[in-house]
């Protein structure tokens, strides 16, 4: 990957979940699944914090921001192992080609954690923006460069 110009320019950066205590489910929930239309590919960052259960994560995909979702093949991760996983960072990343021909909506899959003591993290990246740089999100604060 090459950049010209600075990360926010040429990256999709977006939290779909703070560090936080999560019971299972989607993130973006139903309603906010991502469009990857733009990008041909893309990935979920996953930091996990403490981890009182076994879990896994999936990418999904979708027709629409509120369709029905189907797992993205070999695009999960399915052995994290409660304690001996704590503090650890993971990728699953996807070239958009190989979603389901009329699915562009995506979203991170977390099943089997309980919440309570399952504490973990997450952003969306995407990357190479067919039309220009992208429109980063609202929750986006700031962008500093040190640069020559």
């Amino acid at each position: 990957m090459t950049f010209n110009g600075t990360l926010h320019e040429n990256m999709y950066i977006l939290g779909v979940n703070p560090p936080a205590a999560t019971d299972a489910a989607s993130f973006p929930p139903s309603g906010g699944y991502i469009n990857v239309s733009n990008y041909p590919r893309f990935a979920f960052l996953v930091h996990l914090g403490s981890i009182d259960t076994d879990g896994d994560f999936r990418v999904r995909s979708a027709t629409s921001k509120t369709a029905t979702l189907v797992t993205v093949t070999d695009a999960e991760k399915t052995d994290l192992a409660n304690g001996s996983d704590d503090n650890k960072w993971f990728s699953l990343e996807v070239e958009s080609a190989k979603l389901p021909t009329t699915h562009r909506f995506v979203t991170l899959a977390c099943a089997t954690m309980t919440g309570t003591n399952d504490i973990w993290s997450a952003y969306f990246l995407g990357w190479e923006c067919r039309h220009g740089s992208p429109t980063q999100s609202s929750s986006y604060d700031s962008h500093t460069v040190v640069a020559g």
